[in-house]
């Protein structure tokens, strides 16, 4: 094959494939929990996902990981004791959280979003959910024996062409029922969908290769 063929097929190739990407791809990922290391398993329902999702972590004091009794129906889940009722203001709370990054070159939009939440008799007598520093959803999260599921989806329209974003699941006192503060509270089975789409400079190099491989083809023919 002639260098200029070669240089017509890559040039439309890669326009192709980035004509593709441009117009994004949604998918789910998922952060699970288990007692035996590591610990915590982040997966994507893609092999390309083109961001990051980092661990799990607590605020202040350390993650435990268990799966024992009734929470959760036996799902292992992520748990963090004491100073739970510290305050009433759900955003100034002790929380689990974790940050969302886009690969260098592409933005992301959260369309979705669950955990399962419990606390113990002793733990927050609410959790929030809280993205990017909004509150986006609370629930009373008292000790019984059907997991809370708090769950979000429409509310997450304003969270679009990100490049990071950091979601906290927090504890406090919200008045429901009259903890100590000194109990635990439990996080388990995040979940969310994410489309991610190529940043703006994307499209000029897609006008660019097609404008190349447009060029390249003529002068073959000619």
């Amino acid at each position: 094959m002639k260098l200029t063929n070669k240089i017509t097929t890559i040039a439309l190739a890669s326009a192709l494939g980035l004509a593709g990407a441009v117009h994004g791809q949604a998918f789910d990922f998922n952060i699970d929990f288990s007692t035996s290391a590591p610990n915590q398993t982040i997966s994507f329902s893609t092999a390309t996902p083109n961001v990051t999702i980092s661990q799990v972590e607590l605020s202040a004091g350390s993650i435990t990981y268990n799966s024992f009794g009734s929470t959760f129906d036996g799902t292992p889940f992520a748990e963090g004791s004491g100073g739970w009722m510290e305050t009433t203001d759900p955003l100034a709370a002790k929380n689990f959280f974790f940050t969302i990054t886009a690969d260098a070159g592409f933005t992301f939009s959260l369309t979705d979003i669950s955990s399962l939440v419990r606390s113990t008799n002793a733990g927050p007598s609410d959790m929030a959910l809280i993205v990017g520093g909004d509150l986006i959803d609370t629930v009373a999260t008292p000790n019984e024996a059907t997991p809370i599921l708090s769950v979000v989806g429409s509310s997450l329209t304003d969270y679009s062409n990100l490049t990071s974003l950091t979601i906290r699941i927090a504890g406090y006192d919200g008045g429901s029922r009259e903890p100590t503060g000194n109990g635990a509270a439990r996080i388990g089975a995040i979940e969310g969908t994410l489309n991610v789409v190529p940043e703006p400079g994307a499209y000029a190099l897609l006008a660019g290769l097609l404008g190349l491989g447009f060029v390249l083809t003529r002068r073959r023919r000619a």
